[in-house]
């Protein structure tokens, strides 16, 4: 039976008109931004559709639990040592928790506008983000890893752009779950010509170690 259409521009089939949906050429002028409710499509005659079924996250480790973040937009595979046999498999929460840094680490340069004084350092995992704030690093004094899924090695990172821009980087490795060794460097690159030189702006590199706060 050939369509109608509605007064109202809908589509009329046999069980009654219904309005259009949202117009589209291609899929991708259908997806709502939801990672994890599935692919929506784009039909040539009823415009976007949503997705038949959800995102299938699925990997095959038996000591994983498998998820998805619609927040990070990515599927994620946990390791649960819970689970009967994971126990040696799943890798030891090190994070979150503060650490206390040794040396403390300090600096100033361009007349005090760049700087940053902590010997502590605090960490949180938030999906596969783990995020630390350490004072007067940055604009925020956040470094972030993302893509981090646990293990005894992190590395986090920030760049403050500008005049003379700032990379500032964090590596360590555990080893235990309460003290690692670890590596701050601090990259300053010369975008203007005269700020990094002008306020006196060098590298730094100091090898530390850090232990958590009871």
């Amino acid at each position: 039976m050939n369509q109608a259409t509605s007064p109202s521009g809908g589509h009329c089939p046999a069980t009654g008109c219904e309005p259009d949906a949202t117009a589209c050429t291609k899929a991708e002028d259908c997806d709502d931004g939801d990672f994890c409710n599935g692919d929506e499509v784009c039909d040539d005659e009823f415009g976007c559709q949503e997705a038949e079924h959800p995102r299938e996250c699925v990997d095959s480790d038996p000591c994983t639990v498998d998820a998805c973040d619609s927040s990070a937009n990515m599927c994620t595979f946990t390791c649960d040592p819970t689970i009967p046999g994971c126990e040696e498999e799943c890798p030891t929460d090190y994070f979150p928790g503060c650490f206390n840094i040794v040396p403390m680490l300090s600096y100033s340069c361009a007349f005090g506008m760049v700087g940053y004084n902590f010997n502590q350092i605090c960490c949180t995992v938030e999906g596969l983000s783990l995020n630390c704030s350490a004072s007067g690093v940055g604009a925020d004094g956040t470094l972030s890893e993302v893509g981090y899924s646990g293990g005894a090695h992190f590395e986090v990172t920030t760049t403050v752009e500008g005049g003379c821009t700032e990379d500032y980087s964090f590596t360590g490795d555990f080893t235990d779950p309460d003290t690692f060794s670890g590596l701050w460097y601090v990259h300053f690159t010369q975008t203007d010509g005269f700020s990094c030189t002008m306020g006196g702006c060098t590298d730094q590199t100091v090898y530390v170690t850090g232990t958590r706060v009871p």
